[in-house]
């Protein structure tokens, strides 16, 4: 049943909200992980026009993007659409791919147009795009944290390209990487007067032979 007029005056947008999240997770449950919003919310969509129409009224809703699945381009794009009403936008993204391709790197392109993203989560397994793909110059500018599993080859300075690219970030995280040293650039740290937080998680060595376990914490 849809909340009537005088209950949705009684509670706050922010109360309301809160509401809506927990009657849909209840009533529309999917065990996904974290795709379960996404699917619960569209199951919810598909009851009635009703429902529909007031579920879209409040783009609180929206701000928060998490899938563990494959999702079409088209369904993403009505999420952000949902997420720009009433100048919210999306806030955070959660993002996991099995195979990582070239529809994921374009799935991430119209994230990357969100201006008001501040947080991005990717789980994006071994592939054989180049961290300067799914992170090119001037995008994600108002990032402040970002989270990466990525069980590729990475190097060290490639890393810190990229950190040099987003000059607001307060708290990074590199899971699974496997640094390769072999024939990097020596590059200096980027300055990153917001840095609060870095972890960079993973092995370490050339491409071929022996691993080490690597882990580097920095805590401001």
């Amino acid at each position: 049943m849809i909340p009537s007029p005088s209950f949705q005056k009684r509670l706050s947008r922010k109360s309301l909200t809160t509401w809506i999240s927990n009657f849909v997770c209840k009533f529309a449950p999917l065990n996904i992980g974290n795709g379960r919003i996404l699917i619960s919310v569209s199951r919810c969509l598909a009851v009635s026009k009703g429902w529909k129409n007031f579920l879209e009224t409040y783009p609180a809703l929206w701000q928060d993007l998490k899938v563990n699945r494959d999702i079409s381009n088209i369904a993403l794009r009505a999420w952000l659409k949902r997420s720009e009403k009433a100048n919210y936008g999306l806030r955070s993204a959660s993002m996991a791919f099995s195979d990582f391709n070239t529809k994921h790197l374009h799935q991430l392109k119209l994230i990357q147009r969100c201006p008001k993203l501040a947080s991005l989560r990717l789980d994006i397994g071994p592939t054989d795009v180049t961290i300067h793909d799914i992170f090119p110059a001037g995008s994600y500018l108002k990032l402040r944290t970002l989270i990466l599993f990525e069980r590729s080859y990475l190097s060290l300075s490639n890393i810190k390209k990229l950190l040099a690219r987003l000059p607001v970030l307060q708290h990074v995280e590199f899971h699974d990487v496997i640094i390769d040293r072999a024939g990097q650039e020596v590059i200096p740290w980027p300055e990153m007067p917001n840095l609060r937080f870095i972890l960079i998680h993973g092995t370490i060595g050339p491409l071929s032979g022996h691993l080490n376990l690597v882990s580097y914490v920095y805590s401001h």
